[in-house]
């Protein structure tokens, strides 16, 4: 069974998501938190949207590239 792929040009429902979670800096800062610990050296970050968590990774001085 073969689907077809619906591209959209602009993701209206996504935009909205990242959007309102740059409204919650205590769930950025905790999904950061979480992950952090992890982290070492050079970080690339795949989806980083509008930078909700990228911000916290710049806020802490870390080298990092983003793409999404």
């Amino acid at each position: 069974m073969e689907r077809e792929f619906a591209f959209k040009e602009y993701d209206l429902e996504g935009m909205q998501t990242l959007e309102s979670m740059a409204h919650a800096p205590r769930l950025n800062e905790w999904m950061y938190q979480t992950i952090s610990k992890n982290l070492k050296g050079k970080i690339l970050e795949i989806g980083s949207g509008i930078g909700n968590i990228s911000e916290q990774f710049l806020k802490d001085k870390r080298q990092l590239l983003m793409s999404d």
